[in-house]
Order: structure tokens, then C-alpha cells, then sequence
């Protein structure tokens, strides 16, 4: 599943592109002073990129209102990686209330992921365990 360019949509989740693309521009509105958790892929176009975006559209839809999914835009990546002392890629992070939460380096399946989300949101005290 292929994720658009949508950078000048700032701000937005749309039904068509579930996964917000973040750049300069945003990541302070849409990332550091988010209402929710973020989770964010830094990830560079590679062999593995089109697998670890289908799975970051589906934790998307499966997390509307707890948290937002974004995607570092490609010519942001490097400014990010050097800011955050990102080691390599692709790594998921979680943000809230303007700080990283958690980081998970390497390609990751669904069910890894939905272990660390579950784990910060708990955490958080936005969802219960189950």
C-alpha cells in the first residue's frame, strides 16, 4: 500500500491517507503538541518500506482515537535521525505530551507493534489492559 505524498496536507489524517506525513514543517504541531500519542516510522525508501507502511495504515485505522500514525517525509528523515540520535532504520517511536516515549529499532510485524503501542498506552492510562 503505497503512502502518498500528502505534506502539504499539515495537520491531517484524511480517510485516503490514514498515515500523516511529517516533515519540518509539522512535526512540532502535529508530533511534539499532539492532543494524542504519535506513533512515528523513520524509515528511508528501501525493499522493506512497502510492507512497514501497510502495517502502519492498519495500526491507523485500528487506533483512531488513541493515538496518531505518521511517517517521516524522506527529506526529513536525516535532520530527525541526527536531532533524536537515530542509529538506524527503520525505528518506531512514540511521542506524547511533547517527549519520546519509547523507541523500537528494526523491521517490526503487526503483532510486535501492537505489543509496544499497548504497552505506552497502558502506560499512559488511554487504554486498559485487557
Amino acid at each position: 500500500m503505497p503512502v502518498e505524498d500528502h505534506s502539504t496536507d499539515r495537520g491531517g489524517e484524511s480517510p485516503g491517507a490514514p498515515v500523516m506525513m511529517v516533515g519540518m514543517t509539522n512535526f512540532t504541531t502535529d508530533v511534539l503538541e499532539s492532543d494524542r500519542p504519535v506513533l512515528l516510522l523513520c524509515m528511508p525508501r528501501d525493499p522493506a518500506y512497502e510492507e512497514q507502511i501497510r502495517i502502519m495504515a492498519g495500526l491507523a485505522r485500528q487506533y483512531v482515537r488513541p493515538l496518531r500514525v505518521g511517517l517521516l517525509e524522506q527529506g526529513f528523515i536525516g535532520a530527525f535521525r541526527q536531532e533524536y540520535g537515530v542509529k538506524g532504520t527503520p525505528t518506531f517511536f512514540i511521542f506524547h505530551e511533547g517527549d519520546e516515549q519509547g523507541r523500537l529499532l528494526g523491521q517490526a510485524d503487526l503483532e510486535t507493534l501492537v505489543h509496544f503501542i499497548n504497552t505506552h498506552l497502558t502506560d499512559e492510562g488511554l487504554i486498559r489492559e485487557d
